[in-house]
């Protein structure tokens, strides 16, 4: 099968949050299933950008088309890619299925036109980005009506991370006998040893005698980080690790730390790959405050990996912690967020995190996912 995989970001854009790291781990897994996968992107958080040509990576094909506004990709996550247009046009009847990752940017629209204008078929997965009650409302309601509400329409098929974002699509009109839903999934290759996870408690200067809750994500209004932190602001027996890049509000964060003097509460921005899996392996749980519009987030499973239990809002759509004992769902409100977490850390940590551990090596692999969407591209294709 030849799979064109579209997406505004791309390994190793990490920075830019979970769709570039989900995009990155599905492409490279059909290609050791034997397809043949090529990706369509564009330079943001790319240090050092190839241009237009296609490079290889890891086996994919990929473009990393420059954007004619960096800004514009940082702030309203609006790709606008020169050249895709045109390389879409050519190339897209070169595929067997062209999947477009979040819909609402001109990437997408290039890639769902170029898709129509060659017969191929094409499926959208919005990876919790549907609602437009979240984010840029007024942006997203512009874009729906000049552009996304066609780009959905048109699509011969879905992509649902879990039963909420199914209902989602359903609330937009589409059947659910085009809905599939497919689980998120998680890889890595490593886990910190000893001295990196000393490392990291050093670096930053935290308190062995205290209790660690941990947060990664992105800084953003719909994250809840500031929830987060008025929730754990009079807990200061408890400490809290931030991590993640600014999305608009880290301001806000570091001025509450600062002007309450939360000593216990450390946000240290966006930092490597290995210093982030330290921080997991350290943290005793994690936390995900989510306010509204998750899929369900790369976070909470590479938190369940390293065995460190969650605590998650119902908002983010990961219901299935509570169900295998590895974690607890709560409300919103920074009150529920803070009893939540107490409750967790008065559980057995340690029996939990083998729980969690479990759960997302055998629910959550990548073969698996990969055979899934596999069978829903061929009957995809097949009604095409």
């Amino acid at each position: 099968m030849k799979v064109l995989h579209v997406s505004n970001c791309y390994k190793p854009a990490w920075e830019s949050g979970g769709v570039a790291r989900y995009a990155a781990n599905l492409a490279e897994q059909f290609v050791t299933e034997g397809h043949n996968v090529t990706v369509f992107t564009t330079d943001a958080y790319i240090d050092d950008p190839p241009g237009h040509r296609p490079v290889d990576i890891d086996g994919v094909e990929t473009y990393y088309f420059p954007n004619l506004s960096t800004t514009a990709i940082r702030s309203l996550n609006l790709a606008s890619p020169r050249g895709a247009a045109s390389t879409l046009i050519k190339r897209a009847g070169e595929f067997d299925m062209v999947h477009i990752h979040e819909h609402r940017s001109p990437l997408a629209a290039m890639a769902a036109y170029g898709a129509l204008l060659t017969e191929t078929p094409y499926v959208v997965q919005p990876h919790g980005s549907l609602p437009t009650e979240t984010g840029n409302m007024l942006l997203k309601r512009m874009w729906d009506t000049a552009v996304g509400n066609s780009i959905l329409k048109r699509a011969d098929g879905y992509i649902a991370l879990q039963g909420a974002e199914v209902e989602q699509f359903q609330r937009k009109g589409i059947a659910k006998r085009d809905i599939f839903t497919i689980r998120n999934g998680f890889s890595i290759n490593n886990s910190p040893n000893a001295i990196q996870v000393k490392t990291f408690k050093e670096n930053y200067g935290l308190d062995s005698d205290r209790a660690t809750l941990l947060y990664v994500g992105r800084i953003a209004q719909r994250k809840g980080v500031q929830t987060l932190v008025e929730a754990l602001s009079p807990v200061d027996d408890v400490q809290c690790v931030i991590i993640g890049p600014d999305f608009g509000v880290a301001d806000e964060i570091e001025t509450l730390i600062s002007d309450n003097e939360l000593d216990h509460i450390h946000y240290l921005g966006f930092i490597s790959e290995e210093m982030k899996h330290a921080a997991y392996t350290y943290a005793d749980a994690f936390v995900l405050p989510t306010q509204a519009g998750e899929g369900l987030p790369t976070t909470a499973l590479e938190a369940l990996f390293f065995r460190t239990p969650v605590v998650a809002t119902q908002a983010a759509n990961v219901e299935f912690i509570e169900q295998n004992d590895c974690g607890i769902i709560t409300s919103e409100s920074a009150v529920e967020i803070r009893n939540a977490c107490r409750k967790l850390l008065e559980k057995d940590l340690h029996a939990m995190g083998e729980r969690g551990r479990n759960v997302v090596q055998n629910q959550y692999n990548w073969h698996g996912i990969a055979q899934e969407l596999e069978q829903a591209y061929s009957e995809i294709i097949e009604k095409h």
